[in-house]
């Protein structure tokens, strides 16, 4: 992982996988999304609404709280939703899928820019990318 989530408060949340707001957080943190990755971020998104509860739907107000902690995991997500929007169009989806990605995108975009940040965050944001802002993962290999 390229930032920690805080995911352990919420794992009975759901009875057989994490939050659909964790869920898509594990991916977006991922500061080089391939291919595989986007398509899952795409298919959460055109499988869920988003909205301010958890359930069947992504809570967008859980991830804002989540970021608005941490600029590091926050600037990753921003630039991934960036990343997501311009590459929509590559993947053969519907006119009507690809609208739907669009404002869901925006929708989440809009949230985790208009939630309050701590004096901390802006701090961090300031000083921006002259520092890491990430962990790079290590590769991991199949055992023989």
């Amino acid at each position: 992982m390229c930032h920690i989530l805080p995911i352990s408060e919420r794992l009975e949340l759901e009875p057989i996988t994490v939050p659909l707001a964790e869920l898509l957080m594990t991916k977006l943190q991922i500061v080089k999304l391939n291919r595989k990755d986007m398509l899952d971020v795409y298919a959460l998104l055109l499988a869920h609404e988003m909205g301010d509860h958890d359930r069947d739907t992504i809570n967008v107000q859980r991830v804002a709280q989540v970021v608005s902690a941490d600029w590091g995991l926050f600037h990753t997500i921003d630039l991934n939703l960036t990343g997501l929007r311009e590459r929509s169009n590559e993947f053969g989806l519907s006119t009507t899928d690809l609208a739907t990605i669009a404002a869901r995108l925006g929708a989440l975009a809009v949230a985790l820019e208009s939630h309050p940040k701590s004096l901390r965050w802006s701090l961090r944001a300031k000083v921006g990318e002259r520092m890491p802002w990430h962990e790079e993962p290590e590769e991991v290999g199949i055992q023989s």
